[in-house]
């Protein structure tokens, strides 16, 4: 299971709570797009990977913005290898996009349709 929050609302949450960027999205209603942080909850199992990994997780976020899927690619798919979910979710994206061409105005930010 996994817990999820904007970055909006992860400012609000009081003591110390773990977190890390993951995603940007564009939510039906909202004008400019959300960041997405997992939150990382104690005792999580994956904790490291998750915690460790996430410079490199937001480098490699910021080469998909670029539309350099293949290089994305390459990278998420070494993160999902080492235990991180969160980087096959995005190594399938890039490689859809790879696949049929990422369209016009690509930001990087998915639209969601329903909150």
């Amino acid at each position: 299971m996994r817990a999820l929050a904007s970055a909006e609302s992860a400012e609000g949450f009081s003591g110390t709570v773990r977190s890390r960027f993951i995603d940007t999205v564009r939510v039906k209603g909202r004008r400019f797009p959300t960041r997405v942080l997992e939150i990382v909850a104690p005792g999580d199992p994956a904790a490291e990977v998750k915690l460790g990994g996430a410079e490199a997780y937001r480098s490699t976020f910021e080469a998909y913005e670029r539309r350099d899927f293949g290089a994305a690619s390459e990278a998420f798919a070494r993160m999902e290898l080492g235990g991180d979910s969160a980087a096959g979710t995005l190594r399938a994206r890039c490689e859809a996009w790879l696949a049929s061409g990422a369209p016009d105005g690509f930001d990087g930010a998915m639209l969601i349709h329903e909150k």
